[in-house]
């Protein structure tokens, strides 16, 4: 550029034309020549910005500008677009004939007053759209806690009906109802513990004929209750309560009648079965067990061995229903003593005991004469067996499964055993708890 030689004369013309002027002039004017030079340069992006003086608008940038001498207010501006611009800003002194530079580097983009209006305006559109959707918003959730409200309250009502008819049902004698409302009112109590409103329901139950109650407020299932066959025990006897019925038959021969007609005692199964257990050291059962379709044949020798007498074999054999849970004769002989046990009256019967189900249960109540001279016995076993298929656990014995059985006397739990019942329909006792007196191994 060749704007300082220019300058340059510029200036000196100036400076000329005040000294003729300050000895030509009166003193009254001196106050209104004194004037100063700005040059107002400017970087690429602030061409052509509007110059102010002192808020007078002086041109584009780059521009020179004869301003007054004292106080210069210098603003620069260049519009970004309707509602922002950039801008300068400075302020100085100027004395009388003086040049001064100064270069324009706009600031950041700011709003303008049009800017300000509409950020403004906008501010109040959003908060007044924020208000409208937290408005909406706690609509939406007071509607959605009326409806879990009245959800509540439909499954409270719900819950009240089913409570009501299950009252209703066990008020009318049904023990499934009975047994469900004591475990409702148990279900957030630990393991072993019975609300005073469970234990009632309970002993309506058991009032009422229930086996599973029986069992789970019984001394027996107190003492036993962590062995795995009072667990799955207690679940098949938890299983639906089969029709029972009443049949009454007395007498041997009436027996064998019931036992070859009565669909209660369908055929479990035929073949032959020998199997030996060793109950101790010193004793040894060994059996054969042969079905002829409802009944079952038992021969079998029992081995005793005594350090002082040696070996000895004590004899049994026996006809029986049910693969051998229910005997209908039993003998036993030793040397000069014998028993024998005898099936005298079968009182009820309910379900059904073959074939094997898992999902079942059977019950049978019956009497047996018990007698031996050697030993002066003489007496009758009133006895109760509810049976079920264990599913959850496996028989020692080949091509078996294990029947859980509760023993019970005059409507009290005495005893519970293991039958594990062979493919041939044969069984034979497993495991066992408590007083088995009156049943035959």
């Amino acid at each position: 550029m060749k704007r300082k030689p220019i300058l340059a004369a510029y200036v000196l013309l100036l400076t000329l034309t005040a000294l003729s002027t300050h000895a030509q002039s009166p003193p009254n004017a001196k106050a209104s020549a004194e004037r100063a030079m700005l040059r107002v340069v400017c970087d690429d992006a602030s061409v052509n910005a509007e110059i102010t003086i002192n808020g007078e608008f002086k041109g584009e940038c780059p521009v020179d500008i004869q301003v007054p001498a004292g106080a210069i207010k210098l603003r620069a501006f260049k519009k970004v677009d309707a509602s922002s611009d950039r801008s300068f800003e400075q302020e100085f002194r100027m004395a009388a004939d003086t040049v001064k530079r100064v270069t324009v580097e706009l600031g950041p983009t700011q709003l303008n007053a049009q800017g300000q209006k509409l950020q403004e305006e906008r501010k109040k559109q959003q908060e007044a759209m924020a208000a409208q959707r937290a408005a909406e918003e706690r609509r939406l959730a007071e509607e959605k806690e009326q409806r879990e409200t009245e959800a509540r309250e439909v499954v409270l009502r719900a819950a009240a009906a089913v409570q009501s008819a299950l009252e209703q049902k066990a008020q009318a004698g049904d023990i499934e109802a009975m047994l469900t409302l004591a475990e409702k009112s148990n279900a957030a109590q630990p393991e072993g513990v019975s609300t005073p409103a469970a234990t009632e329901w309970y002993m309506r139950a058991i009032a009422f004929g229930s086996p599973y109650a029986q069992f789970l407020l019984s001394d027996l299932y107190r003492s036993n209750h962590a062995d795995s066959g009072a667990q799955a025990l207690l679940k098949v006897l938890r299983r639906p309560a089969p029709a029972e019925r009443s049949v009454d038959i007395q007498g041997a021969e009436a027996i064998r009648q019931f036992v070859a007609t009565d669909a209660f005692f369908a055929a479990s199964g035929a073949g032959a079965s020998h199997y030996r257990r060793t109950v101790s050291d010193s004793v040894t059962h060994h059996r054969v067990c042969t079905g002829q379709g409802r009944l079952f044949d038992f021969e079998g020798v029992v081995n005793i061995k005594n350090a002082g007498l040696g070996s000895r074999d004590h004899s049994v054999t026996g006809t029986a229903a049910l693969g051998g849970l229910l005997f209908l004769q039993w003998k036993s002989s030793r040397f000069f003593e014998s028993s024998e046990i005898v099936a005298t009256e079968i009182l009820t019967v309910a379900g059904q005991p073959f074939p094997l189900d898992a999902t079942r249960r059977f019950s049978l109540s019956f009497k047996t004469h018990e007698k031996s001279a050697s030993w002066n016995v003489d007496r009758t076993h009133a006895l109760a067996l509810n049976c079920g298929v264990d599913p959850t656990r496996s028989s020692s014995m080949q091509n078996a499964r294990i029947m859980a059985c509760l023993v019970s006397k005059d409507a009290r739990p005495v005893g519970y055993l293991d039958l594990h019942v062979m493919s041939t329909g044969c069984a034979r006792f497993g495991a066992t708890r408590g007083d088995l007196a009156g049943l035959v191994d």
